[in-house]
């Protein structure tokens, strides 16, 4: 049978600041939205000068097997929103933000995908709740690490296929973790702790 490939729609890397109805508006192919809810086609990524905002309270349903790979700015401040599979039973790829992405995510509920792969140094993820996702974008931990310091507060991270979070053996890496809770994490049961972390670099 032939294997249909997800198209990708890109930001147009102008320095543009988007909301998710920018993106439908300019791209009905990628996003569709009825009232506050919203839901993901096609693969999204945001190109490296450009800036995505989430400031209003909605629901983003995402298509199976579904990336979202940021080069550029990705901001969740509003106060209810929720990323999740339009079909439980068929998760999304989950979300990549790449080495000098710039991440900030409250209040987002994030769950039925692939996890975070977390590539970037600057990276908030300020009370959250990440459940039900499974191996995806990270294969590591549902919150996979590769450098600097980054936030991890006030979230509750629960049962999720891989452990809650985790970065390489060999890559340096300095999460403040604070005020967490973790439980029922590493449904795989592949005899890896909740939190697993590699070589941690000296704070300055």
């Amino acid at each position: 049978p032939a294997v249909l490939l997800a198209q990708t729609y890109t930001t147009p890397d102008t320095g543009v600041v988007w909301t998710l109805d920018d993106i439908a508006n300019a791209s009905p192919s990628t996003i569709t939205v009825s009232g506050d809810q919203y839901e993901l086609l096609e693969n999204l990524e945001i190109a490296a000068s450009d800036t995505v905002i989430i400031d209003e309270d909605l629901t983003l349903s995402i298509d199976a097997d579904l990336l979202i790979t940021v080069f550029g700015t990705f901001e969740v401040t509003a106060d209810d929103v929720t990323f999740t599979a339009i079909d439980e039973a068929a998760p999304y790829e989950g979300f990549r933000f790449e080495e000098f992405s710039e991440i900030n995510i409250q209040n987002s509920t994030i769950q039925f995908g692939g996890g975070l792969r977390v590539l970037t140094e600057t990276f908030t993820l300020n009370n959250c709740t990440l459940t039900n996702n499974v191996e995806g974008a990270t294969t590591g931990g549902t919150i996979s690490l590769s450098r600097g310091v980054p936030q991890i507060t006030n979230n509750t991270i629960t049962f999720n296929q891989l452990p809650a979070i985790s970065s390489g053996a060999n890559i340096e890496v300095s999460p403040y973790i604070f005020n967490n809770y973790i439980e029922g994490n590493t449904q795989e049961n592949s005899n890896r702790p909740q939190i697993n972390l590699g070589i941690t670099k000296v704070n300055d």
